[in-house]
């Protein structure tokens, strides 16, 4: 998902909502993301450092999460 709209308009919170809404066992019209993890990477950042969008292992390298490296090989392919 990539939202656009003007400063103030809502865009983070949504994303935000959305990823905690995925990761706690979505109910309803959201069932479909039962078992995701979600990932959010502020494109703002990413871009502002002239970097490619990062593969899907190296998301949380990416975005300077501290839990980066810590997970066994494969598993952004099986979440």
């Amino acid at each position: 998902m990539l939202p656009r709209g003007v400063a103030g308009s809502g865009k983070t919170t949504l994303i935000q909502w959305l990823a905690v809404s995925a990761a706690t066992e979505p109910t309803g019209r959201m069932a479909h993301l039962a078992g995701r993890v979600p990932f959010v990477l502020p494109l703002r950042t990413l871009t502002r450092h002239g970097q490619r969008l990062p593969a899907p292992a190296d998301f949380l390298a990416a975005v300077g999460c501290p839990l980066s490296g810590a997970q066994p090989g494969g598993w952004e392919h099986r979440v």
